[in-house]
């Protein structure tokens, strides 16, 4: 039986669900820019403007965390950010501004990003983190999918975008209690690791030259992947497929997401930590042709699903190696602005790339960052393993 305190069940599924919360944006991310887009009347550019700020919010407060994720009392945290994120979307509810709804969008960000790097931090603190981090991603997937099945019809038919952004504040308010589960503090200790040897100073060192590796890996993999989702609904809507099929099509593709984290959490590191994360970036690479097919129905929904499920997959991996790697606990937090940096840009970068209504040149841009992850993270592992670090 494990002598960790964070391997309690009760501490991991607090762990699990506020992680559904603090995921909760970007999983509905496609859905919500459409409605934005239809019900305020913004075009490309703006609306991918909307998702940058947000995940600015986003990363400021991740960044930052690297200094005071270990000395703050981590209830404290949970108290703080859950009220705050309810209260900034209902904020953007009552702002009919532009600049007033960035501005919600940016508390809101940084709100939802303290939720989630807190918990992403206490399931690196965990003895099995690759099986936790796999069934973490799985419960974002799932409340994702959830929500795409059922707001279309119970929501957003009669009240539009405004009923869309209040469900979402419900939601967080209904899965918040869970919170009070979190632990004070975690179990590892900044500052305490003793280097008697030169050799195990030049170790701590590559440690810290894998996990930037990696975290480049995790920035770059996922900027790919979010240009392809954050688009992956207009691209539908252009295709002329109704909306009811779009959203269909978008709920199916999270629960791929959430059937490849689970096919992370059972396997974890039997096979290695590269070889799925290749197999993940494969099955992205193929869907990239598929998804350009996107005006017949069928290749539209397996191009969606092959995205998805290649990230339910493949993200895993990239938090439980750094977790892994993490000597003092401070790094395992980084992997939140990784992937919130890679989120940040690709809305954006996203408008941008389909300005023209053409998204040749989104789906290829996507496919290019994704393989310059798989370069990085190449690198990272063979570092690690060059000098006999375990990864996993």
């Amino acid at each position: 039986m494990s002598n960790n305190p964070l391997d309690k069940p009760s501490v991991i599924i607090a762990a699990i669900l506020g992680s559904a919360i603090g995921a909760l944006f970007y999983n509905v991310l496609p859905l919500y820019l459409g409605m934005l887009q239809e019900y305020r009347g913004i075009d490309n550019v703006g609306i991918g403007f909307v998702g940058f700020i947000f995940f600015l919010g986003w990363n400021v407060i991740t960044l930052s965390a690297f200094f005071w994720i270990r000395r703050f009392n981590w209830k404290i945290i949970a108290a703080i950010c859950s009220p705050l994120a309810v209260l900034s979307l209902m904020v953007t509810v009552w702002l009919s501004s532009y600049w007033g709804l960035l501005l919600a969008v940016f508390v809101a960000g940084g709100a939802f990003s303290g939720i989630y790097g807190l918990c992403t931090t206490v399931i690196g603190d965990t003895s099995q983190a690759a099986r936790w981090y796999g069934l973490k991603i799985a419960a974002e997937g799932a409340l994702g999918a959830i929500l795409f099945l059922v707001l279309p019809a119970l929501v957003i038919t009669d009240h539009g975008f405004n009923g869309l952004t209040l469900a979402l504040g419900v939601v967080v308010l209904l899965l918040s209690p869970s919170l009070f589960f979190l632990p004070s503090q975690g179990n590892k200790n900044v500052g305490t690791t003793t280097i008697s040897h030169n050799e195990e100073s030049s170790r701590n060192e590559t440690a810290k030259k894998a996990i930037y590796l990696m975290l480049g890996a995790t920035l770059l993999w996922f900027c790919g992947q979010t240009i392809m989702w954050s688009f992956v609904e207009r691209i539908g809507s252009a295709a002329g497929h109704s909306s009811e099929e779009v959203g269909n099509v978008l709920a199916v593709s999270l629960v791929a997401a959430m059937s490849g984290s689970i096919v992370a959490a059972f396997i974890g590191d039997r096979f290695g930590t590269l070889q799925p994360f290749m197999i993940s970036s494969v099955l992205f690479l193929l869907a990239c042709p598929v998804i350009m097919n996107s005006h017949v129905f069928s290749s539209y929904l397996i191009g969606a699903t092959l995205v998805m499920f290649s990230v339910g997959l493949g993200i895993p991996y990239c938090f439980s190696i750094v977790a892994a790697l993490d000597m003092d606990g401070r790094y395992t937090i980084l992997t939140v602005p990784a992937v919130g940096v890679g989120m940040m840009v690709a809305p954006g970068l996203a408008g941008a790339l389909s300005a023209d209504g053409n998204y040749g040149l989104l789906v290829s841009s996507a496919g290019i960052l994704v393989i310059l992850g798989v370069g990085l993270a190449v690198l990272s592992l063979r570092s690690a393993k060059d000098h006999h670090l375990n990864p996993v």
